[in-house]
């Protein structure tokens, strides 16, 4: 297969030849990146537990609350 180079990226390879990172121009792709990293972000905190709406206003309010 072979690959057409996209401008903008670039890849990083190890001493194998083996694919371990990519560099993206952010001037010609920094929105795209800003959807990577919002994705990897979301399936992250997929994995953190819930709070329910009731008691992340509670948590809130109280931080709100100024201390004497």
């Amino acid at each position: 297969m072979h690959e057409v180079p996209v401008e903008g990226v670039s890849f990083v390879t190890n001493q194998r030849g083996r694919r371990i990172a990519v560099q993206l121009d952010l001037e010609k792709h920094g929105e795209l990146w800003e959807e990577i990293y919002l994705s990897l972000l979301a399936e992250k905190r997929l994995k953190e537990p819930s709070v329910s709406y009731s008691s992340a206003r509670k948590r809130i309010a109280r931080k709100r609350k100024p201390t004497r």
